[in-house]
């Protein structure tokens, strides 16, 4: 092979990587690497005056043109952990099962995962008390603090209020196809807007909920639900996944101030998936709402995170 034409070939074989979001920087031009960033995508952050406190958004737009009724958009709980997943997920089913959408991820500004982590138990809980805390339940989790839960209504109001609006400002967005989504906390999340104001959107998915939080305490609203739907125009679709093995709790760690035997016994009593399974058959004898439960075989409550987000997106976004 001549120059010219290893020439053309690396040139060519660039390309394609860059057409992909990959780009090659050989390792002695650049010894302390390169940032790995999502391709078409940009964060925002900012202060909540819903909650007071601060967040980063990290919005992927769709490589497609808006069509004329604006862009699905996708809000994505935990967007520091899942959003990479999502906007690669959807694009790749964008070019021939879903519609494109809009991809958000509500984050924080921090690349400390301790801190995200507190922050994030204090917005996707409900209020718990210094007596509530004492179940191992809650230190398995983190949480220690009665005055860093309770933030849950405030957050899910903040979303409505303040990250919807900006991301209308960004671009044309379709009021009528708006989908939360949200894993583990973050399921419970989308289960109470959905039972307390189904309207606010169009599509629901919760994976892995944690149902058990506060003595199941989200269910409270379960009752009124029918009477709420039956007042709207048009029914919302809701999707639950859990995976099959998260009753069990996984391997923990030498050393881990709880034990395996005790955390096991945490886990059962937690019942992700009998939980999840039962309000799944509950709600499927609801007039006018569209609900599915899907158990992935084999997953636990970490790995069952990119099935629940590509089926998500796939059931809310179908051509």
């Amino acid at each position: 092979m001549d120059m010219a034409m290893r020439r053309y070939t690396l040139i060519k074989a660039c390309l394609a990587l860059i057409g992909t979001g990959l780009a090659i920087v050989p390792a002695a031009a650049n010894p302390a690497g390169i940032i790995v960033t999502v391709p078409k995508s940009h964060q925002i952050d900012f202060r909540s005056v819903t909650t007071g406190r601060d967040y980063r958004l990290m919005v992927a737009m769709p490589e497609a043109p808006p069509p004329p009724a604006g862009y699905p958009v996708v809000y994505v709980i935990d967007g520091g952990l899942y959003f990479a997943t999502a906007v690669e997920t959807m694009r790749l089913q964008a070019r021939n099962f879903i519609k494109p959408a809009i991809i958000v991820g509500i984050g924080y500004p921090s690349d400390d995962t301790t801190s995200a982590l507190t922050r994030r138990n204090r917005d996707l809980t409900l209020p718990l008390t210094a007596s509530d805390l004492k179940a191992p339940v809650f230190r398995m989790g983190g949480l220690t603090d009665p005055a860093e839960t309770g933030g849950l209504d405030a957050y899910l109001a903040m979303l409505l209020q303040e990250v919807r609006p900006m991301i209308g400002r960004l671009a044309p967005i379709d009021l009528s196809q708006q989908v939360l989504l949200g894993h583990s906390l973050g399921g419970l999340a989308v289960l109470r807007q959905f039972l307390r104001d189904p309207q606010s959107y169009s599509g629901y998915v919760s994976s892995s909920p944690s149902i058990w939080f506060k003595d199941r305490a989200v269910l409270a609203d379960e009752a009124d639900l029918p009477r709420r739907l039956a007042a709207l125009a048009s029914a919302p679709a809701l999707l639950l996944t859990v995976g099959s093995t998260e009753d069990d709790a996984p391997k923990l760690p030498a050393g881990y101030p709880m034990g395996q035997d005790a955390a096991n016994a945490e886990s059962r009593k937690m019942g992700m998936v009998s939980n999840l399974v039962a309000l799944g058959k509950r709600l499927a004898d609801v007039p006018r709402l569209r609900v599915q439960t899907v158990v992935f075989d084999g997953e636990d409550h970490a790995g069952v995170v990119p099935a629940a987000i590509s089926r998500g997106l796939r059931v809310m976004l179908r051509r």
